[in-house]
């Protein structure tokens, strides 16, 4: 059941009711939760602070990325999830936002 907008990128089959249902709609159909699912991030990128980096910033200000106190850009941001290595354009984990730089 996908309750993060970012589970879309990590998750093989996934059933979308809306975000703001999500919690509810996976208690009715007895799913799990996308963000229950164990992501792994394996690359690594820069640090930077929120509003340091222009290009996420202005993602951020047009709303194609999601807000987080850090900000992690890689050359390539590649994670592992139910098993499976896979490329992602972006993963928000433990309050940083991780972006794949060709996504900026």
């Amino acid at each position: 059941m996908l309750d993060l907008a970012h589970a879309r990128f990590t998750g093989e089959a996934l059933v979308f009711g809306g975000i703001d249902v999500a919690v509810e709609l996976a208690e009715t159909l007895d799913l799990p939760l996308a963000s229950v699912e164990a992501v792994r991030i394996l690359t690594r990128g820069e640090r930077f602070v929120r509003g340091a980096h222009p290009g996420v910033t202005l993602a951020q200000a047009l709303g194609e990325l999601p807000d987080a106190p850090g900000i992690e850009v890689h050359a390539e941001l590649r994670v592992r999830a139910r098993g499976r290595e896979r490329r992602v354009p972006f993963l928000v984990s433990d309050g940083v936002l991780h972006v794949d730089s060709e996504r900026l």
